[in-house]
């Protein structure tokens, strides 16, 4: 599991920045037919992220309140 956590970490970070200019993107071409593309891309992007950085905070909050439980 923690494998998999450090790999989705690290997709995450390098995911964030194209997401933020996808979203900037989103907004520059409001009405025209790449705007609705871009639109899909980043309502994907976003679900991943937040799946992904759900993931990552549920493993923290596991980790340490195992570590809590060791060493009480």
């Amino acid at each position: 599991m923690k494998k998999l956590v450090l790999n989705l970490r690290k997709i995450h970070r390098i995911l964030t920045v194209p997401i933020v200019v996808l979203m900037i993107l989103k907004f520059v071409l409001n009405n025209s037919d790449y705007g609705l593309i871009v639109t899909r891309i980043v309502s994907m992007g976003m679900i991943f992220m937040a799946v992904t950085g759900l993931l990552m905070y549920v493993y923290t909050y596991k980790m340490k309140k195992k570590n809590r439980v060791i060493n009480n």
